[in-house]
């Protein structure tokens, strides 16, 4: 990997990928500079982030949370598991009552 953070969008919001050589001050260290950096492009956004790479404790991924709405001003909605979690119910809650085949308005 190139970039030891890099910041790729997706359609729920963000993932940031994570080189999984680094220690974890290292990388959080990376997050705060590149999202202060752009905190003007997120403009107080309200978004999903999605953490890919390597694995990081709940505490390591509450530290990133915090860098990451304090460094650019965000706020995060959902992370990770929660992200999929969310989705996964979701979709199991829009398709309670239906049949599994397709219907054509």
């Amino acid at each position: 990997m190139k970039d030891d953070v890099l910041i790729k969008s997706n359609k729920y919001g963000i993932t940031i990928y994570f080189n999984s050589d680094n220690s974890f001050e290292e990388l959080l260290d990376d997050v705060k500079n590149k999202f202060q950096s752009a905190a003007k492009f997120f403009n107080h956004a309200k978004m999903a982030v999605e953490y890919e790479g390597r694995s990081f404790t709940e505490e390591e991924e509450r530290q990133l949370t915090r860098a990451i709405e304090s460094a650019a001003g965000i706020e995060i909605l959902l992370q990770n598991k929660s992200i999929k979690n969310y989705w996964t119910k979701a979709l199991k809650l829009s398709m309670k009552g239906t049949d599994s085949s397709i219907k054509v308005h």
